[in-house]
Parts: structure tokens; sequence; C-alpha cells
């Protein structure tokens, strides 16, 4: 990996900007894959709050058929 032409400095240069750039590749990446899993714990929760309340109207539907065969 000597290159005559290639001093020190230069190639200490190119091995920060290369870390930089793998870096901030990372982060976009993470940035990326955390909004989707966002949306997706979001989503989550809307169909599970979704599927609660159709529990609770079963329930309460229940209650009142229960109520007007006793009656």
């Amino acid at each position: 990996m000597d290159n005559p032409n290639t001093t020190k400095d230069d190639l200490v240069a190119a091995t920060d900007k290369l870390q930089k750039a793998v870096m901030e590749c990372g982060r976009t990446e993470y940035q990326q894959a955390a909004a989707a899993n966002s949306n997706n714990n979001n989503s989550n929760n809307n169909q599970n709050s979704g599927s609660a309340n159709q529990d609770g109207q079963k329930a309460q539907e229940g209650q009142q058929q229960e109520a007007s065969e006793k009656k």
C-alpha cells in the first residue's frame, strides 16, 4: 500500500474523509429505520386501540342483552 506519491498527511486526510462518509451513511440508515419503526409502532397502537374498542363494545352489548333478558 506504499505509494511514493502519497504523503502521510494525505493518507490521514483521506482516511478521515472516508470514516466521516461511512458514519454519515450509518446515521442516515439508522434514522430511516427509526422512522419506519416509529410508523409501525403507531399503526400497531392504532390497531390495538381499535380492537380494544371493539372488545369494549361487545362487552357492553352483552351486558345490555343480559339486562333486557332479565326484564
